[in-house]
């Protein structure tokens, strides 16, 4: 699923850098998730676990999902991108 994931997200011009578990992403370990647009995915969905995900402002994907259903989250999340926009320099190499 994330390798398919990442050929959707490349196609659309993202730049990415995919982790098994947020955990594992040194970003995330040394400031925390900044992250504003967040979408979870699973098959097996509890009730308060959508609950608690919709409390977090996280977007929710029930397995399996669409490709359209997707590319229709990610449309309405540029929606709210600044075109000029800075990008992240967290992956890139520090000078030595």
């Amino acid at each position: 699923m994330r390798d398919v994931l990442v050929r959707i997200l490349k196609r659309r011009g993202y730049e990415v850098v995919a982790f098994e578990h947020p955990g594992l992403c040194p970003v995330h370990i040394r400031l925390g998730c900044k992250i504003r647009n967040v979408a979870l995915m699973s098959g097996a969905w509890e009730l308060p676990e959508i609950n608690r995900a919709h409390q977090l402002g996280a977007s929710v994907f029930n397995k399996p999902f669409s490709v359209k259903d997707l590319n229709a989250w990610l449309d309405e999340c540029e929606k709210n991108i600044e075109p000029g926009r800075a990008l992240s320099d967290l992956f890139a190499p520090k000078p030595s």
